[in-house]
């Protein structure tokens, strides 16, 4: 009786304990869906600006159609690029193999040959209208400086220096017209290099390693440049409309 009557006590004052931890369970189940709701509010449109305003630009859309134009261009030919090789680089590392792998790491495939050009042409066109806008025009709403000035050659070079590294590597390869037509401007190139009478297998290799350092110079002069913008830009717009949703919320 008294072990009973102890465990009865016991339990007894265990129950308010129990109860009380059950009423914050029941008020946090209340709060989940507003935590939830929080969070992807602010999550969408995090996601949403990062497209629309980052990525997309419609704010220089609705100023400047033109403008849009040439920095699109540029900017998203330059992104496309860097995705395209982002997806060869990772079916390289995981899938070698697969079939698909094989395809797209096959610089004469025709969809990877002409997407390859086709988003060369459009940088090399936005960045030679970013130029003529800058120096020919003399817009007075961009501010011109030295900096703009090397940020764009170098980003125009760098393109149009694969062009000629494409040309090379055709003249060393000797590929046919029928491979290699889907590069067109590549083809193009190798055409007016095919003129020249130099030893192309030797020259390509010299070709290459130039236009790598194109590439290097650029990546290590982007951060002194006020081009800067164009890699933080989607971020800071997305961050400021995430910011503005948590405020309304």
């Amino acid at each position: 009786m008294g072990e009973d009557g102890q465990t009865s006590a016991s339990n007894a004052c265990a129950l308010p304990r129990i109860d009380r931890f059950q009423g914050k369970s029941g008020a946090l189940s209340l709060l989940d869906p507003l935590i939830w709701s929080f969070f992807r509010g602010v999550t969408v449109a995090f996601l949403g600006s990062f497209v629309t305003d980052g990525i997309l630009h419609k704010n220089l859309y609705r100023t400047s159609r033109r403008r849009w134009v040439f920095h699109s261009c540029m900017f998203l030919g330059i992104l496309a690029r860097m995705g395209l090789g982002l997806l060869i680089w990772a079916a390289v590392r995981w899938w070698p193999t697969a079939p698909i792998t094989q395809a797209i790491v096959d610089r004469t495939s025709p969809g990877v040959a002409l997407a390859f050009d086709v988003l060369g042409v459009a940088v090399v066109a936005g960045a030679v209208g970013a130029m003529f806008r800058r120096y020919v025009e003399k817009d007075e709403q961009l501010l011109s400086g030295q900096q703009d000035a090397v940020a764009i050659a170098l980003i125009g070079g760098i393109f149009v220096m694969g062009f000629v590294v494409e040309g090379a590597r055709i003249l060393a390869t000797g590929l046919l017209p029928v491979a290699s037509a889907y590069s067109f401007v590549g083809y193009l190139m190798s055409r007016l290099l095919g003129q020249v009478p130099v030893h192309w297998v030797a020259v390509y290799g010299w070709l290459w390693y130039a236009h790598a350092v194109l590439v290097v110079v650029f990546v290590a002069y982007l951060p002194f440049s006020k081009f800067l913008h164009i890699l933080v830009g989607p971020f800071v717009a997305a961050l400021g409309s995430g910011r503005e949703a948590a405020k309304l919320r």
